[in-house]
């Protein structure tokens, strides 16, 4: 989410990227499409993951929680 550009609107000088480049849509995709660039990915990453609602009503294939997002943060 810190890719967004609401964040440069907020005093930070730079968007945060997303280390690693993006898979390949060819063959079978299976698994968190961002697992290899996330630094919070987790083994059950590999498996794929339902829609899941988060807090605030927010939809995501994304088995890490809001709390976990913002202490890895520093929120």
């Amino acid at each position: 989410m810190r890719c967004l550009p609401s964040n440069a609107r907020s005093g930070e000088a730079h968007l945060a990227t997303i280390r690693g480049t993006v898979p390949s849509l060819l063959g079978e995709l299976r698994g968190c499409r961002f697992r290899e660039r996330c630094d919070l990915a987790r083994p059950a990453c590999d498996d794929d993951i339902a829609l899941l609602e988060h807090p605030g009503g927010h939809l995501a294939r994304c088995i890490v929680t809001a709390e976990e997002t913002s202490h890895a943060s520093g929120a």
